[in-house]
């Protein structure tokens, strides 16, 4: 997550920022499924900020 926070936190809205900040509160285990796809969140921002951060690491080099 710090190279997304690092590149992209500024850039995010206050109501993604929100939800980034909430997304921390998250457990472990939940954050570990989200980020490997085996689940979405059921709460609608916290899938919007994950698909986000998703996309990022997608689309960064790899030596990031």
């Amino acid at each position: 997550l710090e190279p997304f926070v690092t590149t992209r936190y500024a850039q995010l809205s206050e109501s993604d920022r929100r939800c980034f900040q909430q997304l921390m509160l998250c457990e472990d285990q939940d954050l570990f499924s989200w980020f490997m796809q085996r689940v979405k969140p059921e709460d609608e921002e916290l899938a919007h900020i994950v698909d986000q951060i998703l996309q990022f690491a997608r689309s960064a080099p790899a030596n990031s």
